[in-house]
């Protein structure tokens, strides 16, 4: 772990930006020195989370770029009906939190199945959906 920590702290991209790691002692670790085998065990240990959101590990872009997974409409190249709807084709995280432009890139996602399936309407038109909408109401 402390090898990953020296790795990250030693980025250009985190020296370019002037990033710091991270120096107030979380309570419970405090005794032991900062960054420190021990340190870094007791943190893994008493405070595990997750506070990663990925985003830009699914690049979309031009259909002939090699680089890219999924095309501007969102579809995986290579790959017929099959789209990635979720930040992962973000090309940067953003600043506040990933719930909204993640809810953004949903909507102008159906947008684009409903444009690429005009049919699929009739999916929910007449007595086929009325049956199954009848199997749940409540009696």
């Amino acid at each position: 772990m402390k090898q990953c920590v020296n790795i990250v702290a030693n980025t250009t991209a985190f020296k370019k930006i002037g990033a710091k790691m991270f120096t107030i002692k979380v309570p419970g670790c405090d005794k032991y020195e900062i960054y420190s085998d021990n340190y870094l065990r007791c943190l893994a240990r008493e405070y595990p989370f997750n506070i990663y959101h990925p985003s830009g590990t699914c690049k979309m872009g031009d259909v002939d770029d090699e680089t890219t997974v999924v095309d501007p409409e969102l579809k995986v190249k290579g790959i017929k009906n099959l789209r990635v709807v979720d930040g992962s084709v973000m090309p940067t995280i953003t600043s506040g939190n990933t719930n909204a432009p993640i809810i953004m890139i949903a909507e102008k996602a159906s947008e684009m199945i409903k444009i690429d399936n005009p049919d699929s309407k009739k999916c929910f038109e007449g007595d086929n959906i009325r049956i199954k909408m009848n199997r749940w109401k409540k009696k």
